[in-house]
């Protein structure tokens, strides 16, 4: 932030005070679900240029922090827009921190070319493309919107740059009725603007402004979560942050109507995926390893495959060399990725063996799994070895494509232990298309995950891949699991395990135990799908609860007794032994390994009366796999 301050004094400092006039400053707050997370800040100015003409420059500064499973993560934003008078643009640049460098774009418009440079994880590329005449920045969108009005009903279209993705962006606006609004202690009069773009598809913005064109409040949707700007006094707008900070990852990950057993086995998932809004209306599913089965006006039923290695490609075979381009985030082209690339596949020449090759390479690389990156480059992973799933992603992408394998980023919903969560893996052309996950190792990725967005040929090589089509998600989704393929096998969904008098069964979950005769077991109500089962004392009183978890990724590689704690047991425990396999006790809790990613937990509630039913659960317990 304070590189950032110095570089726009130094600016102003450059031309007489006399060139100077603020046309308009504004500051206001952000919150997230009525929690505060942040502020922005707008300045438009009215300067002499470098050549002794009038420009109009805009400045946007955005600074945002939230939680993200229980990790800080902060965004700040700078985009400087300088344009004539009558809206014809002249320059840009955008200055974004998510990681440990910030990301850079700087572009000059000149005799009908942009020349852009973009410097992201300190590698610095320069560009020259034709500028598209019909690219408005920020003035031009401005005056653009006054020269249309503000009648209810009225719809237009237009193209503005957008250097987060280095390309233009379509964006289209309908103005809505006005409503009253109250901002800044007064009520208001404000037109109401509804605005759609198709590189954030599925996010629809919604602004109230007044006659003159000046935003007074902002809403927008974020994977289900209301994202809001409000105006507000330059003090209010400055205070600190309160000291805890909204937790936003589990709120946008929507409940699985039912638990999938072994789901990093899964080979094949029939889903319907359904929004009461109508928000996937316009939702084209990435294909590849996805087909759309059915769809409604709500709703959508998908077919997604794990295609084992050696498949024929099911759609026709085109030209995929697009997906070998680089970009400023999975930057193939660089020399030391281009050598980390050849050392890791060797001689190899299968395509498939060098692609899973290479995200084992990376699961094992990135040493530090952490949710404390908001966004980091390929290059600077390779360099800190630290992130979470999409730095996974976006250096494996860069390892394939240094590789020659054509490689795409892609982004969507992972299960885990009963919901749906926001996750980020890759795909890769090896004469079809199939997903790899470096987050969870090498091999083909499983089938209980959902595609909503991916690198396209029209975002290929663009400052931002892969998040195009993201603003579909939502949290309140509904999903119902129609069926999945294990073992070569097709099955409906149905309860994870059966009673047969004194014995629950889980076969595709592998093992069986008994309950003590005088208890019996109680329906789980309202609880998370992957409660197996409950069992009630005779009176009542005593209860122990059998879970199945599947483990997150950052859970999976630790030892067992590391992995209890990490799920709730505590400190206190001892590791044993039971069936051949891992496991922690406690008082209350035992958890058997019953792989390096999943778990059994077995709840206790009232301890000292529950033990002798848990003893006996021991006992019986049978594992077959």
């Amino acid at each position: 932030m304070r590189a950032a301050r110095v570089f726009g004094l130094l600016l102003l400092l450059a031309l007489p005070a006399s060139a100077q006039e603020v046309l308009e400053e504004d500051w206001s707050v952000m919150t997230i679900m009525g929690a505060r997370v942040g502020h922005t800040h707008s300045v438009r100015t009215r300067r002499t240029g470098p050549g002794g003409g009038v420009e109009i420059e805009t400045l946007e500064q955005s600074r945002m922090a939230v939680k993200r499973m229980g990790s800080g993560i902060e965004i700040s934003q700078d985009v400087r827009h300088v344009e004539t008078p009558e809206g014809r643009p002249l320059r840009f640049s955008s200055r974004m921190i998510m990681s440990a460098t910030p990301t850079i774009s700087e572009g000059v418009i000149e005799n009908g070319k942009l020349k852009l440079k973009t410097t992201s994880g300190e590698v610095t590329k320069e560009t020259e493309s034709d500028w598209d005449s019909e690219c408005l920045l920020s003035e031009g969108s401005r005056l653009l919107m006054l020269k249309k009005g503000f009648a209810p009903g009225t719809k237009y279209r237009f193209k503005s740059f957008s250097a987060d993705f280095g390309k233009a962006d379509e964006v289209e606006v309908e103005v809505l009725e006005p409503e009253s609004k109250v901002v800044l202690g007064k009520e208001r009069r404000l037109n109401r603007v509804q605005v759609k773009t198709s590189l954030q598809q599925g996010v629809v913005m919604t602004t109230w402004v007044d006659e003159q064109g000046t935003a007074w409040a902002m809403e927008s949707p974020m994977m289900g979560l209301k994202l809001a700007v409000e105006r507000s006094t330059k003090e209010e707008a400055l205070k600190a942050s309160p000291a805890e900070l909204p937790e936003v990852f589990f709120k946008t990950m929507p409940r699985s109507d039912a638990a999938l057993p072994r789901p990093r086995e899964i080979t094949e998932l029939r889903i319907r995926l359904e929004r009461a809004d109508g928000g996937l209306a316009d939702w084209k599913p990435p294909a590849g390893t996805q087909t759309v089965v059915a769809r409604d006006a709500k709703s959508v039923t998908l077919r997604i495959v794990a295609p084992p290695p050696g498949t024929p490609a099911a759609q026709p075979i085109e030209d995929q060399s697009a997906f070998l381009k680089p970009s400023p985030a999975v930057q193939s082209d660089d020399p030391e990725i281009v050598d980390q690339a050849r050392k890791v596949v060797g001689e190899e020449r299968d395509p498939y063996r060098k692609a899973s090759t290479l995200a084992g390479w990376v699961n094992r690389h990135i040493n530090k799994k952490s949710m404390d990156v908001g966004a980091a480059s390929a290059k600077e992973v390779l360099k800190d070895r630290t992130g979470d799933c999409s730095e996974h992603a976006v250096l494996l992408t860069a390892l394939l494509r240094a590789a020659g394998i054509p490689a795409k980023v892609c982004s969507g919903y992972l299960y885990v232990r009963g919901s749906w969560g926001g996750h980020a893996w890759s795909s890769a052309w090896v004469g079809r298309w199939v997903d790899l996950d470096a987050t969870l190792g090498e091999g083909v990725a499983d089938a209980a995950r959902i595609k909503f967005s991916e690198t396209t040929l029209e975002d290929a090589g663009a400052t931002i891949e892969g998040m195009t089509g993201a603003g579909f998600m939502h949290g309140d989704m509904k999903t119902e699991i129609l069926e999945f393929a294990l073992d070569g096998k097709m099955h409906k969904v149905e309860p994870p395990g059966t009673l047969t008098d004194n014995t629950f069964s889980a076969p595709l979950l592998g093992f069986s135990f008994e309950k003590p005769a005088d208890w019996k077991f109680t329906a789980p109500k309202d609880l998370p799908p992957f409660i197996l089962a409950v069992l009630a004392s005779p009176d009542g009183k005593a209860e122990v609860r059998v879970s199945y978890i599947d483990l997150p990724y950052d859970l999976s590689p630790l030892e067992t007794k590391k992995a209890a704690r990490k799920l709730g047991g505590g400190s206190g425990g001892e590791p044993g032994k039971l069936a051949g396999l891992e496991t922690y006790e406690t008082d209350s809790r035992l958890f058997v390994r019953l792989s390096p990613g999943e778990m059994l937990v077995i709840v206790l509630k009232d301890e000292e009366a529950a033990r002798p039913a848990l003893e006996h659960i021991k006992k019986t317990l049978k594992i077959k796999r």
